[in-house]
């Protein structure tokens, strides 16, 4: 069955609204209502009439007309019979919130879950969780996350990056980021136990989805190895897929078992599995979101041969040591670029990285961008720019977004400074689609992920 019904449903049900606003029932209610959700939302509590304005039903099957989507937020072991009640009422699609399942380690949290499972089997339900905050999917308004609106900066805008992950609270990070950061999202799910819905049941469906360009994952341990595996290789084919793994040493594998009951797995076997499928790892969460942004924002290279501009010697040297790790190689430029930088003042740098010194204006920007992007032998450009710099103004940002609106290469920027003086040049980048890092190292790693993708893609072709 598709998942569809967790992300299109006509209908939704919350088994467990409460009155309360600082209850989960309540806020996921609060959240869904915010979102603007367009289909049918339907409270259910037994002791109470009205919440936010809308009517509320003791029973699920009070309801009604048909529900594609229950979100439970009940104690656990109240949990088997509301999934009895959602298949006789012929729901299809069951998030459950709640926690003290099988990551408990427990007798009892297994025995439920396997309860669970069997219902839900007979039913043909398909669930999501336990042990997770769900789905926020900003084209169709779902927002099961349990997290109240006034203790986040907001949600991201609608956008092509589709993330996962099997903890909730790892999810709301990267979303509250992308949310500060300006990166739009197409859709996110918590998956937690992932007793019935898992990694690769989602990687599949995401495979198809035309809003989704790349998908980045945090996982701790994956349920069907060799099945994952397969999806991967299938996916990776017309996506990138970027993964973040947890657990990789002893006591981060035991942490892991208590936190989502996943199991680790050896480090070794996985980092071989995501090079022979494609995967670009990252090693932590904010690499992920660079390299899942830079996807959706640059075409991909032809070649591993990177153009630096930089106002920062500096800079510049960090950035080409950085190209080494990431097998990237300094562009060597043609006769005619060498030629024409050699017009520049003579305490510049007249090679690759090109050093424009810290005096550098507006028009030298422009005129040595243009040119090494217009080289033959470079396909992609590292800009950097230190604002700092005593002629670096806005009108300097506006044209270099100017001279890189019609190139096919991909372009990368490090501004080198958190200033929130700087903040609106960051601004004017990103919101051209060039992705801004405040480190070159951050920035070259980026590259690097695009040309690591690039290989993979011709290797499969």
């Amino acid at each position: 069955m598709t998942l569809d019904v967790f992300f299109s449903p006509l209908s939704v049900a919350i088994v467990g609204t409460s009155r309360k606003k600082t209850k989960i029932g309540y806020i996921i209610l609060e959240n869904m209502i915010l979102q603007k959700y367009q289909g049918k939302i339907y409270p259910i509590n037994p002791y109470a009439d009205k919440i936010i304005n809308r009517i509320v039903y003791s029973n699920i099957k009070d309801i009604p007309g048909s529900v594609d989507l229950a979100i439970i937020a009940l104690s656990a072991q109240s949990v088997p019979k509301v999934i009895q009640e959602c298949g006789e009422k012929g729901v299809k699609g069951v998030i459950i919130v709640t926690g003290g399942f099988g990551e408990t380690g427990s007798e009892t949290g297994t025995e439920l879950e396997y309860e669970i499972n069997r219902i839900a089997s007979r039913y043909g339900i398909r669930i999501i969780g336990p042990n997770c905050i769900g789905i926020f999917d900003p084209y169709n308004g779902i927002n099961s996350f349990l997290v109240p609106r006034e203790r986040t900066i907001g949600y991201p805008k609608k956008g092509n990056i589709a993330l996962l992950s099997q903890s909730g609270a790892i999810l709301v990070t990267l979303v509250e980021w992308c949310a500060y950061r300006g990166i739009g999202i197409s859709k996110t799910c918590s998956y937690g136990n992932a007793i019935n819905v898992n990694e690769s049941d989602l990687l599949e469906y995401l495979k198809q989805d035309s809003h989704t360009k790349a998908i980045g994952m945090y996982i701790e341990g994956v349920r069907e190895g060799r099945r994952f595996y397969k999806t991967l290789h299938s996916v990776t084919k017309l996506k990138p897929v970027v993964i973040s793994k947890a657990g990789k040493t002893d006591d981060g594998a035991k942490a892991t078992k208590s936190h989502t009951g996943a199991l680790a797995g050896s480090n070794v076997s996985f980092n071989a599995m995501f090079k022979q499928t494609g995967v670009v790892t990252a090693k932590d969460l904010e690499e992920l979101l660079d390299i899942c942004n830079c996807f959706v924002t640059q075409p991909l290279p032809k070649g591993n041969n990177v153009g630096i501009v930089t106002n920062s010697g500096g800079h510049g040297v960090l950035a080409a040591d950085a190209l080494e790790y990431n097998n990237l190689r300094l562009a060597a430029f043609s006769n005619r670029t060498l030629d024409q930088l050699h017009k520049l003042p003579q305490y510049c740098t007249p090679s690759n990285p090109v050093d424009l010194a810290a005096d550098a204006d507006t028009e030298r920007y422009e005129w040595v961008t243009k040119l090494i992007l217009s080289d033959p032998q470079v396909d992609a450009l590292l800009v950097i720019i230190i604002p700092s710099g005593p002629r670096i103004e806005l009108q300097t940002i506006r044209k270099l977004v100017g001279v890189t609106k019609n190139t096919e290469k991909p372009i990368i920027s490090c501004l080198g400074s958190t200033f929130k003086q700087f903040e609106k040049y960051k601004r004017i980048l990103e919101g051209d689609k060039i992705p801004v890092h405040t480190l070159p190292e951050r920035a070259v790693r980026t590259l690097g992920a695009l040309v690591e993708y690039t290989r993979w893609l011709q290797h499969v072709a």
